[in-house]
């Protein structure tokens, strides 16, 4: 019997007629079974048979989560369950040396048995999850941005704590905001966690050969470039790092820098430009080769998520340096030219729920105007903090002109940057040509801002736009 087994599991290795390109990640035992249909390894009945085993294992997975009170619930459970049923047989297939061999196990195992098999594979990709993610969250980036901090300190705990292995296999992403350069959507469940922290960890790992000081304020000079809030932004670490690391070695600089200044942002623009497409990608070889030596990385995962990140690089910058368009990739230092509100209307640490709510309450039956504005110049420092005031129907008609006359030029200007962001950031801002338009406003607030703007001279509107095209206090 086990010799037969054992030719028969060796004819299918010798017709070798599965196509690997058919199979889905995230829904391999079904296009298995479908190429091995097509390929004649498996005729009808087999799959029918396999089918059906299924279908049984399903009822007892039904019964199993009412309890064994019924073997009928409401079809999107039903759909739930039979996923989270076959992430297991996945999980057990995948787990096989070759497609032929799953194919083999499918068609001669106890269907029974392997989907037993596949839940114990799905438990252990769970346990070294969850070991994965105390050593990420150990070595993270001391880093201000909100989606890495989020994701690590929320999200992947939530999913950890949440994830049912018998129940809701499938289950993954979830809230997880950060991108990371390569992130395999094709996979679900625990394997896509597993897979995106190993990722993680590469570019963090990357990224900590730099101080975070450097990386938080490549991250503010990128802000003041982009004239985005960057902390709310969904960026990408690596990238940012990796690019003005190799940039900065392109510049002159030594491997192991991330700041570039203005008149090397310029000398460096001018080589590039004149550079071929082909004299671009040696030089960018050069740089990431020193980068490496310099850093002594020899890490294979990292090696190869280097080159494989590296010809994306190449792209881009060869396509911007064609474009004349290279400040968008090259970030230079900021510092020097960095202007920043000297009152109280910038982003700032934001106040606690209860004193919010407080301060909402206390607006509300203020009716002197003076005292309304006092009170929250007093109570808030945040630039959001004002904003959600402005959104808790604490002001009145009227009320937004008062408020908006009782602000300085700078306060103004930072307003008008956010309500003119897009414009702003893409320097195609012209406030006295805006407000001659019908611009639609998100919020109430907004509408009385706009009439407040079309109310004041050219002179005035020219001053508030040079103010908010040179604000750096998106940070």
């Amino acid at each position: 019997m086990i010799n037969n087994k054992t030719d028969e599991l060796n004819e299918l290795y010798l017709k070798n007629n599965i196509d690997k390109t058919r199979l889905k990640a995230n829904q391999y035992t079904v296009s298995l079974l479908n190429e091995a249909y097509r390929t004649k390894l498996l005729d009808y009945s087999i799959i029918s048979r396999i089918q059906l085993n299924l279908m049984n294992l399903l009822k007892d997975l039904i019964l199993r989560y009412t309890n064994g009170n019924s073997t009928s619930v409401a079809m999107d459970t039903a759909e739930s369950l039979f996923c989270s049923l076959l992430y297991a047989i996945d999980a057990f297939a995948l787990g096989c040396r070759s497609p032929e061999e799953a194919v083999f196990k499918l068609k001669t195992g106890v269907t029974e048995d392997i989907y037993k098999q596949g839940v114990e594979q799905t438990a252990k990709w769970f346990a070294e999850t969850k070991a994965l993610y105390l050593k990420v969250r150990k070595n993270k980036l001391d880093i201000t941005l909100d989606s890495y901090n989020l994701t690590l300190n929320e999200a992947i705990p939530v999913f950890l704590e949440s994830y049912n292995i018998i129940f809701r296999a499938h289950d993954g992403a979830g809230s997880i905001d950060y991108p990371l350069v390569f992130d395999d959507m094709s996979i679900q469940g625990v394997l896509y966690i597993k897979s995106y922290l190993e990722n993680f960890e590469i570019e963090t790992d990357f990224c900590r050969n730099f101080k975070s000081d450097e990386i938080n304020k490549l991250l503010q000079n990128f802000g003041a470039a982009m004239k985005l809030n960057y902390k709310i932004e969904l960026i990408n670490v690596f990238e940012l790092v990796f690019n003005n690391a190799v940039l900065s070695i392109m510049a002159g600089q030594r491997a192991g820098n991330l700041s570039i200044r203005a008149d090397e942002f310029h000398t460096l623009n001018k080589k590039l430009s004149c550079l071929s497409a082909e004299g671009i990608r040696n030089e960018v070889e050069q740089a990431v080769e020193q980068m490496i030596t310099r850093f002594r990385l020899t890490d294979h995962r990292m090696l190869e998520y280097i080159h494989r990140y590296k010809p994306l690089f190449e792209e881009r910058l060869v396509f911007l340096a064609q474009n004349h368009a290279l400040n968008s990739i090259i970030i230079t230092n900021n510092e020097e030219n960095r202007r920043k509100s000297s009152v109280w209307l910038e982003v700032g640490e934001r106040i606690k729920d209860d004193d919010f709510n407080a301060l909402v309450n206390k607006l509300t039956v203020i009716d002197n105007m003076e005292d309304k504005i006092s009170q929250i110049k007093t109570g808030i420092k945040s630039l959001y903090d004002f904003l959600d005031i402005m959104n808790s129907d604490c002001f009145f008609g009227n009320e937004y002109q008062e408020l908006f006359s009782g602000l300085e030029e700078s306060e103004l200007a930072v307003l008008a940057g956010l309500l003119f962001h897009g414009e702003l950031r893409y320097g195609s801002l012209n406030l006295n040509c805006i407000v001659s338009q019908n611009k639609t406003a998100e919020y109430e607030w907004q509408e009385y801002f706009l009439e407040f703007l079309k109310a004041l001279d050219a002179d005035k509107l020219n001053e508030i736009q040079k103010q908010a095209e040179e604000y750096d206090g998106f940070e």
